[in-house]
């Protein structure tokens, strides 16, 4: 009997006990929570706006996200972010923007980039085809102060207007920008053969039509250097002529000035001239203004330094 009432005992503790343990809470099963931000890794697919903003692909299963900024790094070796950059070329010209076809006459093409991301040997000078393809001539080369510079002569070409433009790329951008386009005019060329020619102080040599001379300028129009200046016969002077020596005239080049740099006309062994054109517009000859220009034109293209 005390045997049975044991094990009644023993089998309702165990019953109490088992009671008790589906009672207790259940502890739940641990989880990670999953982060929701995807990642990718960019291809070779990408593309830079004009904005400057780089605009990596994205996974189609979510949405497209604002485009981020990218970096590149200057010559100094500075980071540099390109987000909402817009760069820019300052300015762009010819010198002179008139020249006369089959002259050998310099042109020098100038930009002006104040943007310190400028990639200083990018600096290309382009030529628009009448077609309206683009072709690079040449590079322009850096000579300070965010100026680049390209001297050349183009003695072939036709009469015409021929279009250029200047392009640069620039650090951290992807897509190089350029000007607007720009003319240079090449004049049909006049028959001089009646036309006098001069060679004054034995600096040079050019021909003159009968209704201009050269007279030797004391002043020398502020340039400290030998001048001469084109007149007409009642006085008006057209233009002014200056004589370096080439150190003095790459002297010249170095000087930073708001004053206009005389152009460059022509180069010879001993002697360089520069000269700058009168704003005169008028005369008292009654001479016609736009037969004056040509002629000055014309007469310019002959002359040749010693």
């Amino acid at each position: 009997m005390k045997t049975l009432t044991f094990a009644i005992g023993i089998a309702i503790v165990i019953a109490l006990g088992a009671v008790w343990l589906y009672a207790l809470p259940q502890a739940r099963p641990s989880t990670t929570p999953t982060d929701p931000i995807k990642t990718y890794t960019s291809t070779s697919d990408t593309s830079l706006t004009r904005s400057g903003r780089f605009n990596a692909p994205t996974p189609q299963t979510t949405p497209t996200e604002p485009a981020t900024a990218t970096t590149a790094t200057t010559p100094q070796g500075t980071p540099t972010t390109t987000a909402a950059t817009s760069h820019t070329i300052d300015g762009a010209e010819v010198v002179p923007s008139e020249i006369v076809a089959g002259s050998p006459q310099p042109l020098t093409f100038t930009a002006l980039i104040s943007d310190p991301d400028v990639i200083a040997t990018s600096v290309n000078l382009i030529e628009i085809t009448p077609a309206g393809s683009l072709t690079v001539l040449g590079t322009l080369e850096p000579i300070g102060n965010g100026t680049f510079t390209l001297a050349t002569s183009m003695p072939t070409l036709p009469a015409g207007i021929l279009h250029f433009r200047i392009s640069a790329a620039f650090y951290g951008a992807l897509k190089r920008v350029q000007t607007p386009a720009f003319p240079l005019a090449i004049a049909p060329a006049i028959d001089t053969s009646g036309w006098t020619s001069l060679s004054p102080g034995g600096y040079l040599t050019m021909k003159l039509p009968a209704d201009m001379h050269i007279v030797d300028d004391p002043s020398s129009g502020g340039y400290d250097t030998q001048t001469f200046d084109i007149e007409l016969s009642d006085g008006t002077v057209l233009a002014w002529l200056y004589i370096y020596t080439p150190q003095q005239w790459t002297a010249l080049q170095q000087v930073t000035t708001d004053a206009a740099i005389p152009v460059l006309l022509s180069q010879g062994n001993a002697f360089v001239v520069g000269y700058s054109s009168s704003e005169n517009d008028g005369n008292t000859l009654d001479l016609n203004e736009g037969i004056v220009l040509r002629n000055l034109t014309q007469a310019l293209a002959t002359l040749r330094a010693q």
